[in-house]
């Protein structure tokens, strides 16, 4: 997702004051060169918002940062350089920050809102510990957000009727458009991969050989290593028998929508709320629920400890995976084993 798809034009070039030089700096990097002591005055949003944007941009051409990252400081840092580009950071407070957070109601989650906090209070953290102003005007208060839980998981019981709803649509679909969806839904319950994942899945990307999808560009690509997508043999077996009868080209998507081209993640997620509302499906679930479920019933069916299931789901860190679980029916288990070993 870029700022331009969103509407919101960044860098808001009639909010920054200081042209650049002619050796790509600001003018506040110029203006520091005569005076490095000094910590410029009337710094306002915008010129921060804008040195802290081409800094990442480095990072991101350096190789360690993920392009996915930048583009959400871009879209986050955007839209607050659009609403408060021109105020002086030296007069901005923390309830200017969750009043922006709440002037956005298409932000619902919480998950959502506590992604945008921590975009703004990194940008101003990095530019006061950079120099450019004395003092960072915010702080991460997660206690005036509403409480963070892990999303809902899909198990069995959920799976199985959305999966079989999919064959006979109970409202009008184009009979391509279900049976796009239908495979889409499929491979994320048996893989784990997230929707990003799924939706721009090529061919040329696959082993099957080997039984695995190794993409280079990921969620996770500023570690440098590729994302390894482990498919079932199942998996394998469905898709070596679509690659013979499809004899796609290498860079041909996997799984395109009803009309041949890439999910958006809007659309796909659209299509699995029209199915989840009309199974009445518990608060919470989303397509992303998927993920979650697989994570769950690692955890619940398998002896593998969390770290496995972090390489295997292509997580950096074991954090996810303990969260979820928390809920996870293992975890009463183990509980219960515990005390009775104490008889």
């Amino acid at each position: 997702m870029t700022i331009e798809s969103e509407g919101i034009p960044f860098p808001p070039a009639d909010l920054l004051p200081f042209p650049t030089t002619s050796e790509g700096g600001s003018a506040v990097q110029f203006l520091k060169l005569f005076d490095p002591e000094s910590d410029p005055i009337g710094l306002c949003v915008a010129d921060v918002v804008g040195e802290f944007l081409r800094a990442h941009e480095a990072r991101v051409s350096l190789g360690t940062m993920a392009v996915r990252s930048l583009e959400e400081l871009q879209f986050a840092l955007g839209s607050f350089a659009s609403d408060l580009g021109q105020r002086p950071v030296d007069s901005l407070r923390q309830s200017e920050l969750l009043t922006w957070l709440h002037s956005h109601p298409e932000w619902a989650s919480p998950h959502t809102q506590a992604r945008r906090m921590g975009c703004v209070v990194t940008c101003f953290r990095w530019a006061e510990s950079d120099g450019l102003i004395q003092r960072c005007p915010f702080r991460r208060d997660s206690s005036t957000l509403p409480p963070l839980k892990p999303r809902a998981a899909i198990d069995e019981n959920d799976y199985r009727p959305l999966f079989d709803l999919t064959k006979k649509p109970p409202f009008q679909a184009s009979r391509f458009t279900a049976k796009a969806f239908r495979r889409s839904l499929w491979f994320l319950w048996e893989t784990g991969a997230r929707t990003c994942e799924m939706r721009l899945l090529r061919w040329e990307q696959t082993n099957l050989d080997k039984g695995v999808a190794v993409l280079w560009e990921h969620k996770g690509d500023a570690t440098g290593e590729p994302r390894i997508i482990a498919l079932p043999r199942k998996v394998v077996r469905y898709l070596s028998a679509l690659k013979k009868r499809l004899n796609p080209a290498p860079t041909d998507l996997i799984f395109p929508n009803g009309r041949g081209r890439v999910w958006t993640n809007s659309t796909f997620g659209r299509q699995f709320r029209r199915y989840a509302q009309h199974l009445e499906m518990k608060t919470g679930i989303s397509a992303y629920s998927l993920r979650h479920g697989f994570c769950v019933r690692c955890l619940e069916t398998t002896h593998m400890g969390e770290r496995q299931i972090a390489d295997l789901m292509g997580q950096a860190s074991t954090k996810y995976v303990s969260w979820y679980g928390k809920s996870s029916r293992r975890r009463f288990d183990y509980l219960v084993k515990l005390i009775n070993e104490l008889e």
